[in-house]
């Protein structure tokens, strides 16, 4: 029942999103079709992270019940694997995910700093450890036979980059090197809190990564060469100083969110043709920003808060995933996309 009343939460917030989109710029290309959730007889505690896998299906991690679930692109549950512990396929607090192209998925277990390799329906394949303290880990992803993790690490031979490359084989993965700038910050202590920025593969086997602030989109190629760099047209807010607060004294270190209204990238995603979009979000305020191929600024949207976090987009169908909460319990919500000139958006039927 509760899942018709939030198929009646999202049609109210459709108008209210075109609108938006006016105040914005009637030219933003990217139009919102309809909306559908899904998810609740997963049971899930808390979508912590998510992907859509090369053949549509998505894939999310449940921190809380220590599990990965898939969904087919039409939203039916496919399988829940994982529980806590530590044999093969369980973990300690399961935080991030992605899919390699073959469609083999890795987990990352921010609790012990594993790697778990998953086939596409969810057997237990392998489990490699990570060298690298990684206190704030933003994402994953793969890039040929290398494992890529973004964010924060205070080790020597990494503190300075904000991706960070290695070789899985075996137990024990090999470190490969650093690349990437980390955000700009007056206390280097903020980046175990903060981290580093997104990142996720394009189509054509580059690297897209979002700073964490300042706000720069960055395009590398496999190597790590800087391609590209994409800002946005308007100023941003804040700094990732304003949002992290630190009080020190002789015993101990107090880290606390404060209440700044702060510009921050959140999720970068490749949509239709290489475009570029990147969730952005405040405590305000949800945002879509789209950068044409060549980096381009093409403008901004807001979208209801409803919808949550971006967690991938399906080329294929036009299809784009978002993580939302609703009623305190965690759902999918699919949009579908359509790209060109703005329209009204259509009512879900």
């Amino acid at each position: 029942m509760w899942r018709s009343a939030f198929g009646a939460l999202l049609l109210a917030l459709l108008p209210a999103q075109s609108a938006a989109s006016q105040r914005n710029g009637a030219s933003f290309p990217l139009n919102v079709v309809s909306s559908t959730s899904f998810g609740e007889e997963a049971e899930l505690i808390e979508i912590t992270a998510g992907t859509v896998g090369p053949s549509g299906n998505v894939y999310v991690v449940d921190r809380l019940s220590y599990a990965v679930a898939a969904f087919s692109p039409a939203g039916r549950m496919l399988w829940k694997a994982g529980r806590k512990g530590r044999g093969p396929g369980e973990y300690q607090l399961p935080y991030r995910i992605t899919a390699s192209p073959s469609g083999t998925l890795h987990v990352y277990d921010l609790g012990t700093g594993d790697v778990t390799t998953l086939s596409q329906d969810g057997r237990f394949v392998s489990r490699s450890h990570l060298p690298l303290r990684l206190p704030a880990v933003d994402d994953i992803t793969t890039l040929g036979s290398d494992f890529l993790v973004s964010g924060y690490s205070p080790d020597p031979s990494a503190r300075r980059h904000g991706i960070h490359r290695f070789q899985i084989g075996g137990s024990r993965a090999v470190y490969a090197g650093s690349f990437a700038p980390l955000p700009t910050v007056r206390d280097t202590a903020v980046l175990r809190y903060w981290g580093a920025g997104d990142v996720t593969r394009a189509a054509n086997g580059d690297l897209l990564f979002a700073l964490a602030l300042p706000y720069i989109v960055y395009r590398f190629d496999a190597a790590g060469r800087q391609k590209m760099l994409a800002r946005p047209s308007f100023r941003v807010r804040g700094t990732p100083d304003d949002a992290v607060r630190i009080d020190r004294n002789d015993e101990m270190m107090v880290v606390s969110n404060t209440e700044a209204v702060v510009d921050r990238p959140y999720s970068v995603i490749e949509v239709s043709n290489g475009w570029m979009m990147v969730t952005r979000i405040t405590r305000r305020s949800h945002h879509w920003d789209l950068f044409t191929p060549a980096g381009r600024f093409a403008g901004s949207r807001e979208y209801p808060e409803a919808w949550g976090g971006a967690i991938g987009f399906d080329t294929a169908r036009n299809f784009l995933w978002m993580a939302a909460t609703h009623d305190d319990a965690p759902v999918l919500v699919r949009l579908q996309v359509t790209f060109g000139a703005t329209t009204p958006s259509r009512r879900v039927q």
